[in-house]
């Protein structure tokens, strides 16, 4: 349900023409990306339980998105210390799950550029966020230093990468709210 309310606050940021009502719609949907996202805050034994399927990833990647491009650049009103907290939970939690979403298949080849398991997933994330999202290759982590860094390439020839500690995402080296 919280998932639905992120997409129709997505829709009317986009459509706001007023700058500061545009500023005030991104903080709340920053909180409540981040606030839907604090739901897969869980002791770490439980995390596998957590992420059986494709969706349960998927929200947490469109959340962590989202989190990263309306998050305002500073909170002077009174919910600033609330905010402050959500998003110093928010890091430590995209942290904690880093190891469960760059997880590569066992059978892959190339260790330099292994296969994420769940490219279906990051697809369905992207395809969320993105309507004209379609991947031609699979997802996998870049090599290390690099490795926080995931990777895909569009059926467009265009590459994808998403941080997995900030939750950035960069399409061709730029981010996505700003491609025509």
């Amino acid at each position: 349900m919280t998932h639905r309310w992120i997409c129709a606050l997505r829709e009317k940021v986009e459509s706001t023409q007023d700058e500061t009502a545009r500023a005030g719609l991104q903080q709340r949907l920053c909180m409540l990306a981040a606030t839907c996202f604090s739901t897969f805050d869980v002791c770490l034994e439980y995390v596998p339980a957590l992420f059986t399927e494709d969706e349960d990833f998927s929200i947490a990647m469109q959340c962590a998105i989202v989190v990263h491009d309306n998050t305002p650049p500073s909170r002077p009103d009174d919910d600033s210390f609330f905010l402050t907290r959500m998003l110093s939970r928010h890091r430590r939690l995209l942290h904690d799950l880093e190891h469960k979403f760059s997880e590569s298949d066992p059978e892959s080849a190339d260790l330099d550029h292994a296969r994420l398991l769940r490219s279906g997933a990051y697809d369905l994330a992207i395809s969320q966020l993105w309507s004209g999202f379609r991947s031609s290759s699979s997802w996998h982590a870049l090599p290390r230093p690099n490795s926080r860094w995931i990777s895909c390439v569009t059926e467009g020839k265009q590459e994808v990468r998403y941080d997995l500690l900030s939750g950035q995402l960069l399409v061709n080296g730029k981010p996505l709210r700003r491609l025509p």
